[in-house]
């Protein structure tokens, strides 16, 4: 009798465990089915499911992940709303999400994390709060349907990569704080036609606007110091496999400002406000030879560039040069 019992009793244990174990390892999509809605916690905020939106929410930033451990992957995700109060959004935190579409975040958002929104290609609207400072590297890298993007005034940096082969946008508004556009920034995205760089910005990195084909002119303010190569006016070649120059490519600009020499440098066209054409100069400035001699401008421009290393090649090479190379320091 008692080995039957206790034959009994670990068969009921053994049931009991059977049982428990399938809603434990199932609780996520049991709360789903019952309530519709999910959640937990990310750093010092709280996250909810419910009715294919993720809210984020609470006070502070969102916990950092790596990729195989982000808590809301896998689920059918269409709309993302960060609420006023999350600081960040962390990098790579919502990369992959096959079914976004938009995308709003609070006013208390600062930071865009690197690859935040990586490969989210059915992505069409987002909606950036007022208080984001920087957009990261690739944080919305291959979002292939979004159009429009609107960067608030309190942007200062765009990350390299952050909006390439977004291969549909068409418009892009960059706010007035903004002062570095990074490498490849907007490369590759291939049907945007143009775009006002404002006042503030100060750095162009290179590639920035590499393979913009559809791009055939760009507004290039005198506050700009620094234009990287290929930043603008150079599309990529399949054929060819190399960068070539867009055909009648127009930079406008100020005389005397970094977009002219770089519009020189390259061989563009170079229009001023008022619609004038300027041609690179033929006759040599009137700096002393002295300042050619000893620091190497051979131009005379005030810098050092590609241009004089490319003289100084000439006059090893005994080609002539339009400018004095070698005559003797007075």
């Amino acid at each position: 009798m008692k080995k039957a019992l206790s034959i009994l009793l670990t068969v009921s244990m053994i049931f009991a465990v059977l049982v428990v174990i399938p809603f434990t390892a199932n609780a996520d999509e049991k709360a789903i089915a019952e309530t519709g809605a999910i959640g937990g916690e990310t750093g010092d905020c709280t996250w909810t499911f419910e009715n294919n939106r993720l809210t984020v929410s609470g006070n502070g930033a969102m916990e950092k992940y790596n990729t195989d451990d982000i808590p809301w992957m896998g689920l059918k995700i269409k709309e993302i709303v960060i609420e006023d109060g999350v600081t960040n959004i962390s990098a790579g935190s919502f990369m992959g999400l096959m079914d976004l579409v938009s995308v709003s975040t609070g006013d208390d958002v600062k930071t865009v994390g690197a690859s935040a929104f990586y490969n989210c290609p059915f992505l069409t609207g987002l909606t950036l709060g007022s208080s984001v400072e920087t957009i990261e590297h690739n944080a919305f890298d291959q979002c292939l349907s979004l159009t429009k993007v609107d960067i608030p005034d309190s942007v200062k940096t765009i990350g390299s990569g952050a909006f390439i082969s977004c291969t549909s946008l068409t418009d892009v508004t960059l706010g007035s704080s903004l002062t570095t556009i990074g490498q490849y920034a907007f490369a590759d995205c291939g049907e945007l036609k143009s775009i006002v760089i404002p006042d503030s910005v100060t750095e162009i990195g290179n590639d920035a606007f590499y393979d913009c084909r559809c791009m055939n002119s760009i507004n290039i303010p005198a506050s700009v110091t620094s234009i990287g190569k290929n930043a603008v006016g150079y599309y990529y070649n399949s054929q060819t496999g190399k960068a070539e120059k867009i055909s009648g490519f127009t930079i406008y600009g100020h005389s005397g400002t970094q977009a002219e020499t770089y519009a020189f440098e390259n061989g563009f066209i170079f229009m001023t406000p008022d619609g004038q054409a300027t041609e690179p100069p033929t006759e040599p400035p009137t700096l002393p030879d002295t300042y050619r001699e000893i620091f190497g401008d051979i131009d005379g421009d005030g810098d050092i560039s590609v241009v004089d290393a490319t003289f100084l090649q000439r006059y090893a090479a005994d080609i002539e040069t339009p400018y004095p190379i070698g005559d003797p320091i007075a």
